[in-house]
């Protein structure tokens, strides 16, 4: 039997970026689809809430500022 996906393949699109751009991008992304709750955001991705703050504030990127300072309660 043919077996379908459950969910359909992820699509890219633009130039290849390094992958810790990526990251830090999916990341604020993951942050702002979940509401700025950033423990909420962290136990999505699977990574505690240090490593989320270092990717939101990784230098060089500017795009989007967040301050990785700041908490959100939940």
């Amino acid at each position: 039997p043919f077996l379908v996906p459950a969910t359909a393949p992820p699509s890219f699109g633009g130039e290849v970026m390094p992958i810790r751009r990526l990251q830090r991008l999916y990341a604020r992304w993951a942050l702002e689809q979940l509401g700025g709750f950033r423990r909420r955001t962290a136990l999505k991705l699977g990574v505690d809430a240090k490593t989320l703050a270092k990717w939101l504030s990784a230098e060089g990127e500017t795009e989007h500022p967040v301050d990785a300072h700041a908490e959100v309660t939940e």
